[in-house]
């Protein structure tokens, strides 16, 4: 299939309840294109959330990712201040661009064993809880990056398979309380934790215990 790209505004006055973006749709103008889209979903068989796809989009109500996506670029979903009570990144994502979710206020994230890479700076602009799939054994570095005006996770629940923790992955986490380990302390002791985790090595570590949704 061709690619597809879209340009600045192309849609902008258009109302439009429910989008389907296919699936070679590969870039978009990097200024806002829709404005009264309230569904979204990509196509299966994408392997790409395009850049700026959903840029300030205010009416945006629920997106729908497959997972045959493995890249979701930079500023995808920013500036949409959506609300999601669960949301789980596609199985075979790899790769989060800068602030992506900057500003979706998520409740419950989890995030899969394959995801390898980060942006550096905040991708997440407010995660309340989030899982890590078992079977992971690297968290990203700045995964959980936050910025210094959200400050809302809360705990994390990590699964027994993690031996490295990098650098930032829990950065400026200040409301940041509760680790729930699947393993044992043993294994938790032998976790190599990098820099910029205060509030991640100062939270209280619990061992085999899955959180509540009230936790």
């Amino acid at each position: 299939d061709s690619e597809v790209r879209i340009g600045a505004r192309a849609f902008f006055y258009c109302n439009c309840d429910t989008l389907t973006v296919p699936k070679n749709l590969k870039s978009i103008s990097s200024t806002q294109v829709f404005n009264s889209v309230k569904h979204v979903i990509f196509e299966e068989g994408a392997t790409r959330v395009p850049a700026y796809i959903m840029y300030g989009n205010k009416a945006l109500l629920s997106f729908t990712i497959p997972d045959t996506v493995t890249l979701i670029a930079e500023h995808a979903f920013d500036k949409t201040n959506m609300k999601v009570n669960t949301f789980t990144l596609p199985s075979n994502i790899q790769r989060l661009g800068l602030a992506a979710f900057q500003t979706v206020e998520i409740d419950y994230l989890t995030i899969p064993k394959s995801l390898q890479d980060v942006s550096s700076t905040v991708v997440f602009g407010s995660v309340k809880h989030v899982s890590f799939e078992e079977g992971m054994k690297v968290i990203p570095s700045s995964v959980m990056l936050e910025s210094s005006a959200s400050h809302s996770l809360i705990w994390a629940q990590i699964p027994a398979s993690v031996t490295v923790i990098g650098n930032k992955s829990f950065g400026n986490c200040s409301s940041y309380t509760d680790t729930y380990f699947m393993g044992n302390a043993e294994q938790w002791a032998k976790v190599n934790i990098g820099t910029g985790n205060d509030y991640l090595k100062n939270s209280e570590v619990h061992f085999g215990i899955v959180p509540g949704v009230d936790d």
